[in-house]
């Protein structure tokens, strides 16, 4: 209901739906329907059929219960029009060579075949393909057409066996043999690939619009050439060394031409100098790298291209001008002085890197933050090696290729660079200035401690919930290296595993452990479910992290507002394992103890595939409301798997029954939840109102009725109204 398109759709689909409602031209009739996909009651259903935006429109033909995608046009006429083709012959019969001439005359891509007679198999499959194509838009919806007689065919031998099918073009080679088994999908294939042009116009010509949409959308490289189009003997010399190309490996690569003068900004994009024509540059749409060839000989374009087949082909990265005066205490950085800043500086610095969008609120109120974090942290002798605050504009351009090998997953992104590393840690500390500089002095400080005595154990395993404490023969070890390491990437990378890190050289100092027990080993210390964990993995930094992640937390963790549960809760729902969460009423002290002891069984039976909770009903009404718990009957227990976003409750929940009900959703015979919104009492509008209850009875149920013609939408989108 939010979405903007969908707003700007709802007209257009009404108006579409009441001239589809007054036409009797169709049989079976078309039903355009709408479904609130944000609707909690609905979102299962939505999430079956593949939603990635909104709106999200789907063809149900004849009660199909999967739709196919529509991608046609979102205004009424658009609308109307693209149903009438869907509506009307898929393919067209032709009987006369006069007839296959107009056809193939019609339009500058065609496709024709040859079948033995009207009922085969195979012409029910180019007709699928057809309709396929005609309803997924995308301009692949070409004229298919077909004949009895090979001798009708052009271009063909007159002896050319049935079934066969050929594509028409007017441009490149005029008919091109359909040589895959024929498969609907093979279909749609041969025409996504073979109905473009070797080497496309990059223009604004109409005709063009459709076919540069099209190639486009291709993630092989796009491998495009800018030329002086006023130089005839440049142009047809370029132009020749690509079709070659293509003609040679076309499924590898898609080819573009165009004039430099109408492609100023392409060329600006690409960084190609407009002073050494011809260019030609090859956009690796999966690595989002560009590599430049300028100025281009056309009899090297070939070997140019294999040689970033073999991977030896080096990225081209444009850099913006480094600031002239750059002696404030936020270092600015660029492409070109990244190595020199950041990377560059082994044992002069650590660099927390921020890496930053102008344009983005979180970074707009991390500037001053940033700023007085890194004018504490200059005017401060006491960190040795020094810690550098610098930032970096993700968005400009010139920068994007650098900022994309550092795993930008939004803005700020911030790195800690130590001591000239290549590749940042991941930095999730505190954002404000004294958390900043607080965060900083701990990673400056040592990373573990060494202990001595009993007392310096006894002190450090009472300071913290949870600790970590290890064993080691001697200072030097290479296995104190690898745990020193652990808790250093643990401490920078923040997100609550920053524990307190301690180690002894005397296995008779470690509490509730043989006093004989062999060095190396690992221990963490808790103050809640079992008090000593033993480190049972091989000793890498990987490991280790994986250890402190997944048993630093309690067996079953309390769903309240607690200051101290906060970063047990945000630490345990970012884990994709499914969660258990039980609802229990809080002055039932009974119910409550009998439910938290029956999920502690459950997760020490199996802790890393599930994660556990236990909240009071009370405290927690928006959490029932969004499961679909009922309030009167509780206890209830919710499984959600994070994976599929999936829900299953168990209400009134029996504690002797909660660890065979996880079975069930192990083994796969659990049942989803699904919600759903009352249907609305009147549904006589031209647009039918579709919600989770009444999705099979209007879409996929009508089997011979009706095609069903529905858009998935959100009330607030823009398109959808």
């Amino acid at each position: 209901p939010w979405c903007g398109h969908c707003k700007r759709l709802e007209p257009e689909w009404a108006t579409a739906a009441e001239t589809l409602a007054s036409s009797e031209g169709f049989s079976p009739p078309i039903v355009l329907a709408k479904l609130d996909a944000t609707d909690e009651k609905n979102t299962e259903l939505a999430k079956e059929h593949d939603i990635k935006g909104f709106p999200t429109i789907k063809v149900f033909r004849e009660g199909a219960t999967k739709g196919e995608d529509y991608s046609g046009p979102r205004v009424a006429k658009g609308i109307v029009s693209t149903l009438e083709k869907l509506a009307g012959p898929a393919t067209f019969a032709l009987f006369t060579a006069k007839d296959v001439e107009e056809f193939v005359e019609k339009a500058p891509v065609v496709m024709l075949a040859v079948f033995k007679a009207q009922g085969d198999k195979e012409l029910k499959v180019y007709e699928s393909a057809a309709r396929a194509m005609k309803s997924g838009g995308g301009g692949l919806d070409l004229n298919f057409g077909y004949v009895l007689d090979a001798e009708l065919l052009p271009g063909v031998a007159s002896d050319a066996a049935a079934p066969a099918v050929y594509m028409y073009k007017m441009f490149d080679e005029r008919v091109v043999p359909f040589e895959m088994d024929l498969t609907v999908a093979n279909l749609k294939l041969f025409v996504e690939s073979r109905s473009l042009p070797l080497v496309a116009e990059l223009d604004k010509k109409p005709e063009s619009r459709n076919i540069l949409r099209r190639l486009f959308k291709f993630r092989a490289p796009k491998v495009l050439s800018f030329v002086d189009y006023k130089n005839e003997v440049q142009r047809a010399e370029i132009k020749a060394a690509l079709t070659e190309a293509a003609a040679r490996g076309e499924t590898e690569y898609k080819f573009v031409i165009g004039d430099a003068t109408e492609n100023e900004g392409a060329i600006k994009f690409f960084g190609v100098s407009p002073d050494m024509l011809p260019a030609v540059v090859l956009h690796d749409t999966n690595a989002d790298k560009k590599y430049v060839l300028q100025p281009a000989v056309p009899s090297e374009i070939g070997a140019w291209l294999d040689k970033f087949k073999a991977g030896s082909l080096e990225a081209s990265i444009k850099s913006e001008e480094p600031p002239k005066n750059n002696l404030g205490s936020v270092k600015v950085v660029v492409a070109q002085t990244f190595e020199e800043i950041v990377t560059g500086n082994s044992g002069k610095a650590d660099v927390l890197l921020e890496l930053y969008a102008p344009w983005c609120g979180h970074c707009k109120r991390l500037e001053p933050e940033w700023a007085t974090a890194a004018e504490t942290l200059a005017s401060s002798e006491g960190f040795s090696p020094p810690i550098v605050l610098a930032k970096l504009d993700a968005t400009d351009e010139k920068n994007t290729e650098l900022a994309k090998e550092h795993d930008i997953k939004g803005f700020p992104t911030i790195k800690v660079f130590r001591e000239g590393a290549t590749k940042g840690e991941d930095y999730s500390g505190p954002r404000v200035a004294k958390g900043i500089v607080s965060t900083l002095e701990k990673l400056a400080g040592p990373a573990t401690f060494a202990l001595f005595t009993a007392k310096d154990v006894e002190e450090f395993v009472e300071k913290a919930p949870v600790v970590m404490l290890a064993v080691f023969k001697a200072q030097g070890d290479k296995e104190l290296k690898v745990y020193e390491s652990a808790a250093r990437a643990m401490k920078s990378g923040g997100g609550g595993l920053d524990l307190n890190f301690g180690y002894v050289l005397d296995a008779e100092l470690l509490p509730g452990v043989a006093s004989d027990a062999a060095a190396p080993a690992v221990y963490m210390y808790k103050m809640f479910d079992e008090r000593v964990v033993p480190f049972e993995m091989d000793l890498t930094v990987a490991n280790l992290k994986l250890f402190v992640e997944s048993r630093s937390l309690p067996l079953v963790a309390e769903l309240d507002k607690k200051p101290e549960s906060r970063n047990i809760l945000r630490r345990l729902f970012k884990f994709r394992a499914p969660k258990v969460l039980s609802f229990v009423d809080y002055k039932n002290e009974v119910q409550r103890a009998e439910i938290k002891a029956a999920l502690t069984e459950a997760a020490a039976r199996g802790e890393t595939e599930y994660k556990f909770v236990i909240g009071d009903a009370t405290e927690n009404e928006g959490a029932i409301k969004f499961f679909g718990v009922s309030p009167d009957m509780l206890p209830a227990v919710v499984l959600h798997d994070t994976n599929a976003d999936k829900k299953y409750v168990l209400q009134p929940a029996v504690p002797s029954e909660i660890g065979a009900w996880l079975d069930k959703f192990k083994a796969g015979s659990l049942e989803a939840s699904i919600k759903s919104e009352e249907p609305p009492k009147n549904n006589l509008g031209s647009v039918k109102v579709v919600v989770a209850q009444t999705f099979e009875e209007i879409v996929t149920g009508n089997s011979g009725k009706a095609d069903v013609l529905l858009e998935l939408y959100a009330p607030w989108c823009g398109h959808c109204k």
